[in-house]
């Protein structure tokens, strides 16, 4: 039996030869010594590396921000030798101011536009215009009032820009009078999302995807390659930077951290001197180290091309002294082959191979000897079947039993000495059985085949006491030449049954309980069939729980439904948990679905199938249309609001770029709106918004858009015009339906009159953005109110 054993195992793995085994070692341990030393080198590299890139990037970084402080220093140069120039001449009024600053055009070399406040915060003089000229006053801007109580230029904080809405940061100057008396405050202007300012700096790159951002001490962003974040908190779309939060808290240096969006990333920062800003750079970790990678791969690649290269010389120089090893290993096996043995032909040198032959020779003496033990080996296994865990039976030609180990006196209640020679159908098999038995033992003793040869079977089998007792039957057959003979294994599977039994009512339980719940629960294997639905599926499908078994996903929901979920579910059968909204008919009703499939694996982590777990969400989806649309409305006016605006304008501008029609954009407000709130009070003011809302509704068609963007700000679009008197007629319809009748206000007459703004867009004019046009129908609005209110202008 050792020698089946032994060539049993010889079948079962490769055989590898002393010469590749030892070949293996030597490659193992070239392999093994090449990558440690690689490894250890790489690591100190790789240390040395990381710092230097630290260094570079701090250098570069304080380099940016003392590029920056140059900036602010050449700037402040400039401011002061206007002021001065200011303060020599002592020019007075917009009179002198507005032609002696329009003179100095180098300052919008440096500047996005440069105004003079008087001590009263009014505007005197603007290099981009007179129209804002004694209608603008800052006097309440912190910058303004900092200049004033220092005497001294200041940097404001970024700030957005009120007329033109631009993201700024302000520097000004102080000019003084004769008597050294501040007189004037020149402000210069410099527009963060424009390139004039930060310049090439903007632009730097560190690695592919590495950038140059900036924020103040406050957290604020100033400068970012993505221009929507200007002006919000670092930390306004959510998520968490340690090292930005580090940098606003006061430290200077790099460090790494792993951004809100994931990318793990060196950072260094410096904070400039003119100002508060904190210049940082980001610069990606993967693009820092790409190519240390690249040298540990090339380091792994020639580490195994060495073993390789040393593992063919041992090839070679094994096989030439291992040769007469390799003529001893053939004689062995045809030894082993042969009926008797033939000494060795060949002498042998006085050596480990001459040893090992002689060896062989005494050993083939002692094969007889090892025949004479193969009986006790024998009677050795008869007692391990006697000790065996399951119940060994073996039977003769006539169906008698000739061998009961001991577990089959437990499991049966016969003895060994009562079993022996008995018939197996008379001691084992239930009476009603008997002629089945009989007739199967007929047919295998004649054949040595049968239903239970060769495979196990589970069946219930005689107790001594009567009771009937689960096994299962394992049956091998022997042929003895006139007849067959066999052995049987015999396990009692009570335990199993029982435990069978209560998986079926964990079953049965889980099926209770997700009828119970307010879903549609089912699992689906790899083809795609029904193998569980709770009962959910009546209201879901209308098909009974137990009709879906065994169906196919396609067969229930139909080919047009399927083709929709098709994707997700062939997602989670590759392994992924799939989750989604859909819509479809049920019994004649739309609903709205919250699927989730989850893969089931087993314990090899292989896909076995799919949980499908449905919920209604219909109500929910009714409840987030009606807030969506609600959102697009002034609660106020019921007017559409900036959001609706916002999302219209552009469709807009695109139907009249297609149609060829022209459109206007109609800039509103109440004249005067702030001194009714102030001396009626809001409730009062609120009434006027909504009469003007109404009267304005009713002045346009109903294609047209009417908007209140915010406060007494109104907007018109109308679409479909042929020329600007249309647009003029509209508007004049508005100013004489606002101003007759009078308002009445809680009893009390009130005369209001609306200023309109009017900017034309032509199919011949050129492109234009939503924000360009509103911009201009500004502009227009204050043109009227320049001209007295209660009219409208076109914009130039």
């Amino acid at each position: 039996m050792a020698t089946d054993a032994t060539a049993t195992s010889a079948r079962r793995w490769p055989r590898l030869t002393l010469r590749a085994r030892l070949t293996l070692s030597v490659m193992l341990l070239a392999l093994l010594s090449t990558l440690g030393v690689a490894t250890g080198a790489f690591f100190y590299i790789k240390s040395n590396t990381l710092e230097e890139i630290a260094s570079d990037q701090m250098r570069r970084t304080e380099a940016i921000a003392d590029a920056i402080d140059q900036k602010f220093i050449s700037r402040r140069v400039v401011l002061k030798a206007f002021a001065e120039s200011l303060e020599a001449l002592q020019l007075r009024g917009t009179a002198q101011l507005q032609p002696f600053l329009l003179r100095h055009t180098a300052l919008l070399d440096v500047f996005d536009n440069v105004t003079v406040l008087d001590r009263q915060g009014d505007l005197v003089a603007n290099y981009l215009g007179l129209e804002a000229l004694g209608k603008l006053n800052l006097a309440d801007r912190p910058y303004f009032i900092e200049t004033l109580a220092s005497d001294a230029g200041v940097i404001s904080p970024p700030i957005r820009n009120r007329s033109r809405g631009l993201a700024q940061v302000l520097m000004t100057q102080p000019v003084h009078d004769a008597q050294g008396r501040i007189a004037y405050v020149i402000n210069g202007q410099i527009t963060l999302e424009k390139p004039n300012f930060l310049g090439d700096i903007a632009d730097l790159k560190f690695g592919k995807t590495g950038y140059v951002f900036i924020t103040n001490t406050d957290g604020i962003v100033i400068h970012s390659p993505r221009k929507s974040r200007i002006l919000q908190h670092f930390n306004a779309e959510g998520g968490y930077n340690e090292a930005t939060s580090r940098a606003v808290a006061g430290f200077e240096g790099t460090t790494d951290a792993i951004n809100r969006l994931g990318v793990h990333a060196l950072y260094a920062f410096k904070q400039t001197r003119q100002t508060n800003w904190i210049v940082g750079t980001h610069y990606p970790y993967e693009e820092a180290v790409a190519d240390l990678h690249r040298v540990e791969r090339w380091t792994a690649l020639g580490a195994v091309a060495l073993s390789l290269l040393v593992g063919g010389l041992s090839l070679l120089l094994l096989r030439r002294q291992l040769a007469p090893l390799g003529r001893l290993h053939r004689h062995i096996v045809a030894t082993q082959a042969a009926t008797h043995y033939q000494r060795l032909e060949a002498e042998h040198p006085d050596d480990e191979l001459g040893d090992l032959a002689r060896s062989f020779d005494h050993l083939m003496a002692e094969r007889h000897a090892a025949r004479q033990q193969l009986e006790a080996s024998e009677n050795y296994l008869r007692d391990v079947l006697e000790h065996a865990g399951d119940a060994f039976v073996a039977i003769d030609g006539q169906a008698r039993i000739t061998e009961w180990n001991h577990q089959a006196e437990l499991i049966f209640g016969h003895t060994r000495e009562q079993a022996l020679g008995q018939s197996l159908s008379e001691l084992m098999v239930p009476a009603t059985m008997h002629s089945r038995c009989l007739a199967g033992m007929a047919a295998f003793f004649r054949s040595g085949t049968g239903p239970l040869v060769g495979r196990r079977t589970e069946l219930n089998a005689l107790h001594r006491d009567g009771r009937l007792i689960p096994v299962e039957l394992s049956v091998a057959a022997m042929d003895q030449g006139d007849h067959f003979v066999a052995h049987a294994f015999l396990r009692d599977i009570s335990e199993r049954r029982a435990a069978q039994e209560r998986v079926a009512a964990s079953r049965k339980l889980l099926q209770d309980i997700t009828d119970t719940l307010p879903a549609l629960v089912a699992h689906l294997d790899t083809n795609e069939r029904f193998g569980f639905v709770n009962s959910a599926v009546r209201e879901w499908w209308s098909q009974e729980p137990e009709h879906m078994i065994g169906r196919t996903m396609r067969e229930v929901v139909g080919d047009v439904f399927y083709a929709r979920i098709e994707p997700m579910l062939k997602k989670a059968l590759a392994g992924e948990r799939v989750e989604f909204e859909s819509e479809r008919m049920v019994n004649g009703v739309p609903r709205d679905a919250h699927s989730i499939y989850v893969p089931e694996r087993d314990e090899h982590g292989a896909v076995v199938g799919v949980v499908v777990m449905t919920t209604n969400i219909t109500d929910l989806k009714t409840a987030q249309r009606t807030l969506a649309q609600q959102a697009r409305v002034d609660p106020l006016t019921l007017l559409a609001n900036r959001v609706a605006f916002n999302e219209t304008l552009p469709l807009m501008l695109a139907r009249a770029r297609r149609s060829g029609d022209a459109l206007a954009v109609m800039y509103l407000d109440i004249d005067h709106f702030k001194a009714i709130n102030d001396s009626l009070g809001h409730a009062a003011g609120d009434e006027v918004l909504c009469e003007f809302a109404r009267r304005l509704q009713a002045s346009v068609r109903a294609t047209d858009l009417a908007v209140r963007l915010a406060g007494d700000e109104f907007v018109v679009v109308l679409e479909n015009l042929c020329g600007t008197e249309v647009a003029g007629a509209v508007a004049q319809k508005i100013v004489d339906q606002v101003a007759r009748p009078v308002f009445d206000v809680h009893g009390r007459p009130l005369s209001i009159t609306t200023s309109i703004g009017i900017a034309f867009h032509a199919a011949s004019s050129p492109p234009a953005t939503p924000a360009e046009l509103l911009a201009r129908a500004d502009g227009a609005l204050y043109a009227a109110k320049a001209a007295g209110r209660n009219r409208f202008e076109f914009a130039v």
